[in-house]
């Protein structure tokens, strides 16, 4: 945890043992409020540019909050805007914030970029999402990743976070959307999260240059034998294609109405192994007894199969 100036919540993201052995390198990340926290008004004061600057050496600044205003715009340091969602129900899945987190993990997957620190607005809640994602990339043990992102509650932020379902569906619940994490393939949570990365369309190179770059000792490698299908790969069956640059819709995607209209891709593989298909997709049917498996027909072989699907249509994959 690290005093910088007036900005509360800021704390060094290395230092840390991974699951597979490995240690997360200190110096080179951190994460930080925008601002300080007076009803959302308060800027930076010079000590805290100096820290940021003169003391921790930081190049780029990642702005994760919905607005250029939100941004500090040090001298000595370039500033990356990548706007996150911050809308109705925020943080329920990370599929809303696909766009900007292929562009911020784009960014850290590129090592001139570093030493580099990111931030929202009070640094709670989209820059927690980016750090349990970029946790558990890294291999962060899962207990650890809930603890990073509660210590938030030490800092002067406003109100409380949680970490379990509360009654309010629209309140900062990170178990919203590490529940959809936990329903993915893999034995553990680096695993896991790799999956939920790579289905928002992160490449995978990218996910192992910030590996590389972010860990020393043993480390994990991405494997090279999954396929990222994004909307411009599938084939249109009377649905209407949308493209977009708004950071809570994926850039190419499809609006379907009715079972007439369908959107198809078929995969050949060369023999016989088991398989994991990491799907997402967001509803427009506000009913929460709707399964997110009601909009896909596996086939096999021609042969349409059963989904087990524990997954809402809040999910957004599964």
């Amino acid at each position: 945890n690290l005093k910088v100036g007036n900005l509360p919540n800021c704390r060094d993201m290395g230092g840390r043992t991974t699951v597979a052995g490995g240690r997360i390198k200190q110096g080179l990340l951190y994460r930080t409020s925008g601002r300080k926290y007076d009803n959302g008004n308060g800027t930076a004061n010079d000590e805290a540019k100096n820290v940021i600057v003169n003391q921790f050496h930081l190049k780029t600044e990642i702005n994760v909050a919905d607005s250029d205003g939100n941004a500090l715009h040090i001298d000595g340091t370039t500033t990356r805007n990548c706007f996150m969602d911050y809308g109705e129900t925020p943080y329920s899945n990370l599929a809303r914030n696909a766009n900007k987190l292929r562009e911020v993990f784009s960014i850290l997957g590129d090592s001139n970029n570093y030493p580099a620190f990111y931030h929202c607005r009070i640094g709670t809640d989209r820059t927690g999402i980016c750090g349990v994602a970029l946790n558990g990339l890294l291999g962060v043990p899962f207990n650890e990743v809930i603890q990073d992102y509660l210590f938030s509650d030490f800092a002067n932020i406003g109100s409380q976070r949680y970490m379990h379902l509360t009654s309010d569906p629209n309140g900062d619940d990170a178990a919203k959307y590490i529940n959809e994490i936990l329903g993915l393939p893999g034995k553990n949570f680096q695993e896991q999260m790799i999956y939920a990365l790579l289905s928002i369309g992160i490449p995978a190179q990218t996910l192992q240059n910030v590996i590389d770059i972010m860990t020393e000792g043993t480390k994990v490698t991405i494997p090279n034998d999954i396929s990222v299908i994004s909307g411009d790969k599938l084939t249109n069956n009377g649905g209407s294609k949308k493209t977009s640059s708004d950071f809570s819709a994926p850039e190419t995607y499809y609006e379907i109405s009715g079972s007439s209209q369908s959107v198809s891709f078929e995969y050949s593989l060369a023999e016989e192994k088991d398989i994991a298909i990491v799907a997402y997709l967001g509803s427009t049917n506000s009913s929460k007894e709707t399964k997110l498996a009601s909009g896909i027909d596996l086939k096999i072989d021609g042969v349409s199969q059963n989904i087990c699907d524990k997954t809402y249509w809040t999910a957004g994959f599964g």
